[in-house]
């Protein structure tokens, strides 16, 4: 029996060693050369499940040290013994305080990369949109030759397109620039003009 199981792994590994040198050799050496990586290749999912681990684990060994000071001031208002002062006791804990401790160190740093993941993905949108707005003038200034700057936005029916058309009526309590209200002034003086001949 002993030899045939010999015989049977002989046969076998003889039969697989040529495909290994078939494979091996047919590989070039720019085949196995290592490639670097492209961020822009990787899901931005995958980067920020990558950026929440660090930060939780980073966070442990801190946050394992207040865990430690919020374990044993529990335990030192349970039991009202010196024993259970927060970082000075000298009694021993049990598996299931030990526990209570890890359990909590999880549940703070998961919170620690939490509140960080939702700060960074605010600033990741305020980025995008200041990226987008900054894209927006940039084409604003290719189409119309740069902007002055002096240039005040007007709502679209306040623009006077020929001579003859006027400025609709304005209220006084809305604010205008000083353009608009040197423009407003000469309309008030030409109707006075108007108005005494």
């Amino acid at each position: 029996m002993k030899k045939r199981v010999f015989l049977l792994s002989a046969v076998l590994l003889f039969s697989l060693s040529p495909l290994q040198a078939q494979s091996s050799a047919s590989t070039s050496a720019s085949e196995t050369e290592p490639v670097p990586y492209d961020l822009e290749t990787i899901p931005q999912g995958v980067l920020d499940l990558r950026r929440f681990e660090i930060i939780m684990f980073g966070a442990m060994p801190i946050v394992y040290l207040f865990s430690e000071i919020i374990t044993s001031t529990a335990l030192y208002a349970k039991y009202q013994s010196s024993e259970y002062i927060p970082l000075v006791g000298t009694a021993e804990i049990t598996n299931n305080e030990k526990m209570y401790t890890v359990g909590v160190t999880f549940s703070l740093a998961f919170i620690v990369a939490t509140v960080d993941m939702i700060l960074y993905k605010k600033k990741q949108r305020e980025q995008q949109s200041g990226e987008a707005r900054r894209l927006r003038v940039r084409q604003a200034e290719e189409l119309y030759g740069g902007i002055d700057s002096n240039f005040t936005p007007q709502p679209a029916d306040t623009l006077t397109v020929g001579e003859n058309e006027s400025q609709p009526n304005t209220t006084s309590d809305e604010k205008t620039s000083p353009q608009t209200d040197a423009e407003q002034s000469e309309l008030e003086e030409s109707s006075a003009e108007s108005g005494s001949t």
